[in-house]
């Protein structure tokens, strides 16, 4: 994700200069980061109380992150809180001049969470991501609830690419031992989008604990699984009826799977050639071409 200061708001600035701070400031910015819901209305003294710190940490990390002040620190936090709220379709106002036309706000609005997506992509956190489903000896790919086609097309089409992929939607015995099963090194692919299912942090809690790195799809900083996560993706939910927009979710999901083909071309075009001749059985048009 954007992490050129703090643009994207105090979560944003946190994450991206974490590793500058001095250990006191490390510390009370941990706070924040698992409390901030939390700490959009305290006063500094009940945030120093609470984060066992002194009042000039506190001022000395908000001038680290950007900030003239504390108060002007916390302002970010609740603006920030604030923005990350899904606001309904009715809100959104179409620039078209036919955007009275269901089809024309509906692709507009696509279009714009995607260009909003694609700017808050971090190049190297995406090569680094790309990588980690490439190389690592196994794939758990996380999604419930109304997110569960998501995971399905990303372990579909990853296992194409890859083995050890496994599809995980609950957290059942059998999904744990599954998971429990997985060898050192494993990553996983987690997706959690408002309305945020309970499955999937269940699904994440456990993936953390099990030492497997999480690469998470979500709409904001502040989702349920960020903390939990060692890379995450922000894929914005302005707009929610009772269907979410997904097109640029689907995007960022295509454009890993293409970055794992790039890392492991020998390869993945070996099984690309595998899944052509055993889809010509299945489909009515079979034909597979392998990306240059």
């Amino acid at each position: 994700m954007n992490r050129k200061d703090c643009e994207g708001g105090l979560l944003t600035a946190i994450r991206g200069k974490r590793a500058a701070l001095s250990p006191r400031q490390a510390a009370v910015a941990d706070y924040i980061l698992k409390n901030y819901q939390n700490m959009a209305y305290v006063t500094l003294a009940q945030l120093a109380k609470e984060a066992g710190s002194g009042h000039g940490t506190i001022v000395r990390l908000a001038e680290s992150l950007g900030y003239p002040s504390f108060s002007a620190m916390q302002a970010a936090l609740r603006a920030e809180i604030e923005r990350a709220k899904p606001q309904r379709l009715a809100g959104f106002s179409p620039r078209s001049k036919h955007g009275t036309r269901v089809y024309d706000t509906v692709f507009e609005l696509e279009d714009a969470i995607m260009r909003e997506a694609h700017a808050m992509i971090d190049a190297e956190e995406f090569e680094l991501a790309a990588a980690l489903l490439a190389e690592a000896p196994s794939v758990v790919v996380a999604a419930s609830g109304s997110n569960a086609f998501l995971g399905d097309y990303a372990a579909y089409f990853l296992s194409v690419l890859r083995g050890g992929v496994i599809n995980v939607k609950v957290p059942d015995m059998a999904e744990i031992e599954n998971i429990c099963d997985r060898p050192a090194g494993s990553a996983a692919l987690v997706f959690s989008l408002p309305r945020y299912p309970r499955a999937a942090q269940e699904i994440t809690e456990l993936l953390h604990s099990r030492g497997i790195k999480i690469i998470g799809i979500s709409d904001a900083l502040n989702s349920p699984i960020a903390d939990r996560c060692d890379i995450l993706f922000v894929v914005p939910q302005r707009y929610l009826s009772f269907i979410d927009p997904c097109a640029a979710v689907m995007s960022l999901v295509h454009s890993l799977l293409y970055g794992v083909y790039l890392k492991t071309r020998e390869s993945g075009r070996a099984r690309l050639d595998i899944f052509d001749r055993s889809l010509k059985n299945l489909f009515v048009r079979a034909d597979v071409s392998a990306p240059d």
